[in-house]
């Protein structure tokens, strides 16, 4: 729900007053009347979801509470902010930032600062998806720069996505042709002798 919020906020709404004799449509499940007044059971599955957003790894007042701090997004931030160009780290056009509160967004990517990455690359990385999937998942979501480089290597470190990871194709075996001189070829043993 908080991704929707937060690229719902990206465009500019100008609200109008509607009458509701206008909009009767809207109006009339307002006004229906409630047919019975007993206590729902909530489903299990629906108790879980809400418990899962009230678990976010990053809320939006610590993402913007962190982007005023960090030294790297607090030139761009001010560039925004007051409409300026400024040069910056990340080699992109600054028009392709936006500003919404204090948090800084590339399109519809949140800008994650340097203190709040870790927990975010946790939250992306728990379903173990491996490298391609869990940078898909990033770039609907967040960005930082050199965030490809730091996906790859959570994913290349964790054990338990390295023991599941298909394994390298087999090269297949080169065969010697066989040597119709003496000293024709000459191998060499560079590693020495294998005690096994």
């Amino acid at each position: 729900m908080q991704h929707y919020a937060l690229f719902l906020q990206s465009f500019n709404y100008n609200i109008k007053y509607k009458n509701t004799k206008l909009h009767a449509n809207a109006d009339a499940l307002s006004r229906l009347p409630i047919s019975s007044t007993s206590i729902h059971d909530y489903d299990v599955c629906d108790c879980f979801e809400i418990s899962q957003i009230e678990k976010l790894p990053i809320t939006v007042k610590e993402l913007e509470a962190e982007t005023v701090k960090d030294e790297n997004l607090k030139q761009l931030l001010t560039a925004l902010k007051l409409g300026l160009q400024a040069k910056h780290r990340f080699n992109i056009p600054q028009n392709e930032f936006t500003l919404q509160g204090n948090c800084i967004f590339r399109q519809q990517m949140a800008m994650i600062p340097k203190t709040l990455r870790r927990n975010v690359l946790e939250e992306l990385h728990t379903a173990r998806f491996g490298i391609v999937k869990m940078k898909a998942l990033a770039r609907g979501h967040c960005w930082w720069a050199g965030i490809s480089y730091d996906i790859e290597s959570i994913c290349k470190n964790c054990t338990d996505c390295n023991q599941v990871k298909n394994n390298p194709e087999k090269v297949p075996v080169h065969p010697w042709k066989t040597p119709t001189a003496p000293f024709e070829r000459v191998h060499v043993d560079f590693a020495g002798t294998a005690i096994i």
